[in-house]
């Protein structure tokens, strides 16, 4: 009995251990299959870019999806912001992802502008 005692001691233990490790690698992992579809999307906008970013970012999202993504809907919400001259492509991070270690605080989003600055910085690295 005390063998068995010890056994499911050992297995709580491991279990204490583990559980947050595996809960941050699968965060980390849904944020930067996010991240690689933010830079999917801007590659997009650039190819089909015909002086007006505006129109080559419609119909690359349609209702938060994007149409060629593998970002999980349930984590993030895709949106580009575009005018004639500039974007801005955003990745809003929804339950349990709003608990990413990277994120300064549950208001953060991952964006990428035209110009190649990504926020917010730390994510990036």
């Amino acid at each position: 009995m005390i063998e068995l005692l010890l056994a499911v001691v050992i297995v709580g233990i491991l279990g204490a251990i583990a559980y947050p490790s595996y809960t941050s690698h699968v965060t980390k992992a849904h944020r930067v299959t996010a991240m690689a579809d933010l830079t999917k999307i801007q590659l997009e906008i650039e190819t089909l870019y015909t002086g007006n970013y505006a129109s080559a970012a419609e119909n690359i999202i349609s209702g938060g999806t994007c149409l060629f993504c593998d970002t999980d809907t349930s984590r993030y919400t895709l949106a580009i912001s575009a005018s004639s001259t500039t974007y801005s492509i955003q990745a809003e991070p929804l339950s349990p992802q709003t608990n990413d270690e990277c994120l300064d605080s549950t208001t953060d989003i991952l964006e990428l502008h035209h110009s190649g600055v990504s926020e917010p910085e730390a994510c990036w690295k």
